[in-house]
């Protein structure tokens, strides 16, 4: 009996590769490309430089690159971001809140990006040291006054290179007048934004319920016109065909002389323009 020797089945089950292949192929599908429309878009959003023009702060931006560099100091880091930020993003440090900051941290210099201002508030300002980009005349004087330093970056670079005995401040971001108007709309449910008016009060603007007030107004209005052609009628003091040339002869409204001014004065000329539309009800 012949045997017949048939050639061994191929495997079907998953290759087994070796840890060289592996790293290989990971290797090969690394260094592919991915085929991007218009060449890509960026998503990096933040700031690598100042949009100012003032020569003063790029030269500190220069100097805190040259820190952040040699250094690796995650506080100089921090100092040179906030002095790419723009104005907004640098908001202003009253003395008062300076102070309260800065209260039982003796001895430290205090750092702020952005400007020192002075309030009249407080009576007794301790010896501090703050360096700032910019500090008011009366703020200046009165931490120097008490016995304080009014520090410069480039002075910090040189007492603090690594940031060293610092406390890192910053002014209220959201304080500013235009920050009060964002939000839900006034007069929403729990809404507490303000409102872009001259003054909250009765007198002012108000959005609320003025449809039926503005028709009972108007309607008030024509009764009392209708009410003054009568009697002008009755007292024969103007016939109707006096009183249809002269509302034609009338012009528009003055400039910012409104209906409510021009009825509550009774002005003649007024009551005049409506005598074709009030004079069908006499003939």
């Amino acid at each position: 009996m012949d045997f017949i020797i048939k050639p061994a089945r191929p495997k079907t089950g998953p290759v087994r590769t070796s840890a060289a292949a592996a790293a290989a192929a990971a290797a090969a599908a690394a260094a592919m490309g991915i085929d991007l429309k218009a060449g890509g878009k960026s998503k990096k959003t933040k700031r690598t430089a100042p949009k100012s023009d003032d020569i003063y702060l790029k030269l500190l931006v220069k100097l805190y690159r040259f820190l952040v560099r040699r250094t690796g100091s995650k506080f100089n880091a921090v100092i040179l971001k906030r002095l790419f930020m723009s104005k907004i993003n640098k908001p202003p440090l009253a003395l008062s809140r300076l102070i309260t900051y800065m209260n039982g941290k003796e001895g430290k210099i205090a750092v702020v990006v952005g400007t020192i201002t002075d309030d009249i508030r407080v009576y007794e300002v301790p010896a501090l040291k703050v360096t700032a980009l910019r500090f008011t005349e009366t703020a200046r004087a009165r931490i120097e006054k008490a016995g304080g330093e009014c520090l410069t970056f480039d002075q910090l670079a040189l007492r603090a290179p690594l940031g060293q005995n610092t406390v890192l401040l910053r002014g209220p971001k959201n304080a500013r007048e235009a920050v009060k108007h964002f939000g839900p709309a006034p007069g929403v449910p729990h809404s507490h934004t303000k409102p872009y008016i001259r003054s909250k009060g009765r007198k002012f603007e108000k959005a609320r319920a003025m449809l039926p007030l503005l028709i009972s107004e108007v309607v008030r209005v024509i009764e009392m016109i209708r009410f003054h052609l009568r009697w002008l009628i009755r007292t024969q003091k103007y016939s109707l065909f006096f009183l249809r040339n002269k509302a034609l002869q009338v012009g528009p409204a003055k400039p910012g002389q409104g209906l409510h001014d021009r009825v509550h004065s009774f002005h003649l000329d007024y009551i005049l323009l409506a005598a074709a539309a009030a004079a069908a009800d006499f003939t």
